[in-house]
């Protein structure tokens, strides 16, 4: 087992790691926000750029990210 997370957490997971593959072929970035830190550190552990929105630096980070595409 190479995470111990529920299935639901293991879906969302694969899902976004399928998106990075998809989005590389077109030159683009995905960015994994969520506030699990379970699923967050899976998501690292998996070289996915990550954000947990409950974190004072990361919601700095993302309030960043959201003012650029305003």
């Amino acid at each position: 087992m190479k995470h111990a997370l529920k299935s639901a957490d293991s879906i969302q997971l694969a899902t976004v790691i399928e998106l990075r593959e998809m989005m590389k072929e077109i030159g683009e970035n995905v960015i994994f926000i969520c506030d699990d830190e379970e699923l967050v550190s899976a998501g690292r552990k998996e070289n996915l750029d990550t954000l947990n929105p409950r974190m004072k630096e990361d919601k700095l980070k993302l309030k960043k990210i959201l003012e650029k595409m305003a």
